[in-house]
């Protein structure tokens, strides 16, 4: 069966660069999102939506005909103004939580999950490089509620048998990148000649263009 893919949180920086590339690969994809999404060449339908009080039933015509495959961009706490505990938790655990499970009834074949590398906390300390295989220590709102995200899904995917994965990238950075993220500030910073805030230096950061993440994301064989 040809792939469908789910994008939840389209309208996001990542969301948007997922539709670009799906749009080069002549992939169909449908779209959930609390924003308008410009509808593409490729795009069988978007649905703009909250995904607290989304019926996701209406999904279900495309699992007959698709093998239909889920990618999660959702997430709340990297602006500051979403950076309380209980928004944190809505987003993050509730709303996750629930869009895996519906997806799952639904019978979903794969999903993708978009972490962070936040999750870690201080598990690396901020002197060694990050390992995928290092105990993850969250030590924010952000980072806990979003290290939730994985153990859902790996019980999920334990019960329907469903393919999945999670991905913590470091910096990710590029087209559509919000103005207040690590790297615009930088190039602002620079091209206005004017001081910027920054942390002790002591942290050894990853970069990572967004490109070359959905590329890797993309290496499975869907």
């Amino acid at each position: 069966m040809k792939p469908l893919f789910f994008i939840a949180g389209a309208s996001g920086f990542i969301g948007s660069n997922i539709i670009d590339y799906l749009e080069e690969q002549h992939q169909p994809y449908i779209t959930l999102s609390r924003h308008v999404v410009k509808k593409r060449q490729q795009c069988l339908g978007n649905y703009i939506c909250d995904l607290k009080s989304f019926n996701y039933s209406k999904l279900s015509i495309f699992f007959e005909s698709y093998k239909c495959i889920l990618i999660n961009c959702v997430g709340a706490g990297i602006k500051p103004s979403e950076r309380e505990w209980d928004e944190c938790f809505q987003t993050n655990v509730v709303i996750i939580s629930n869009l895996f499970t519906s997806f799952a009834d639904l019978g979903v074949h794969t999903i993708l999950n978009i972490g962070s590398s936040f999750e870690y906390g201080n598990a690396f300390g901020f002197s060694k490089e990050v390992s995928a295989s290092l105990m993850v220590l969250p030590n924010s709102a952000y980072a806990c509620t979003k290290a939730f995200a994985p153990l859902v899904l790996s019980n999920i995917s334990s019960i329907y048998d469903i393919t999945s994965f999670h991905f913590r990238p470091c910096v990710v950075f590029g087209k559509y990148e919000p103005s207040y993220r690590l790297y615009p500030s930088l190039l602002a910073a620079a091209s206005s000649n004017s001081d910027l805030s920054l942390t002790s230096g002591d942290q050894i950061r990853g970069f990572i263009e967004v490109r070359s993440l959905i590329s890797l994301m993309f290496d499975y064989n869907f």
